[in-house]
């Protein structure tokens, strides 16, 4: 979804159609950074468009004495395209990576689960010709995947 802010255009933020209807569970979080430019770069005059896209690397499962929890580790890649504070205010871009790892609390079982992770806000802030100050909103979610009807059977046996 395109989100158009601040006369910055916002792709990767997740669209509400995009959100599970019945999730298990889920965790919203923030990822704070300050992004420098690289110094190849000219200098930021202003940011054009914001690109970004969120994975999830790693997922696991660990039991304490209190409950289980489950732990996701991600990236969130991004590509910043702005122009340039020279008389030609040409366009360039470049690349920037945050990594995360968050912890959602539940007893439940890791068979018939999906985990997913969506960006729901950023915002960014030009800091100064060099750097900007970024905030990402992103929202973990662990989703049933199973048959809902079996699990119904199931307890009717018992």
């Amino acid at each position: 979804m395109h989100v158009l802010r601040n006369l910055i255009n916002y792709v990767g933020i997740v669209s509400p159609k995009e959100y599970p209807t019945k999730p298990l569970h889920f965790k919203q979080f923030t990822l704070l950074k300050k992004i420098v430019v690289p110094d190849a770069k000219p200098d930021i005059e202003s940011i054009i468009k914001v690109i970004s896209s969120a994975k999830i690397i790693n997922t696991r499962q660990i039991e304490t004495p209190y409950n289980k929890k489950y732990i996701i580790e991600g990236k969130v890649s991004q590509r910043f395209i702005y122009t340039a504070a020279t008389p030609k205010q040409s366009v360039h871009s470049f690349e920037s990576s945050s990594y995360f790892c968050e912890i959602i609390e539940g007893n439940f079982e890791l068979e018939n689960i999906t985990t997913k992770v969506v960006i729901e806000d950023i915002n960014i802030i030009h800091h100064d010709l060099r750097s900007l100050f970024e905030c990402k909103v992103l929202c973990a979610i662990i989703e049933y995947t199973g048959d809902e009807n079996k699990d119904e059977e199931e307890e009717e046996e018992e």
